[in-house]
């Protein structure tokens, strides 16, 4: 994991063990977005994203098909 320009870059597997320091990278100031290049991560992780209300970007197309179908208001 790590943060390029605004966007917080998922580039490892991450579980539930992984959550506090997600968690504490996901509220850092200027996190605009998140990008999913491994999807191999833990139904926490996927929870706290979507919880976050940030731009998710995701490659795999599995993985997208969640993101598409849950829309914060």
């Amino acid at each position: 994991m790590r943060l390029e320009n605004g966007i917080l870059i998922i580039d490892e597997n991450l579980t539930d063990e992984n959550i506090d320091e997600f968690m504490a990278s996901l509220s850092q100031e200027g996190i605009e977005r998140v990008e999913i290049q491994n999807p191999d991560i833990s139904a926490g992780i996927i929870q706290a994203l979507w919880c976050s209300g940030k731009k998710i970007d995701v490659e795999d197309k599995f993985l997208s098909k969640f993101f598409d179908n849950v829309k914060t208001q």
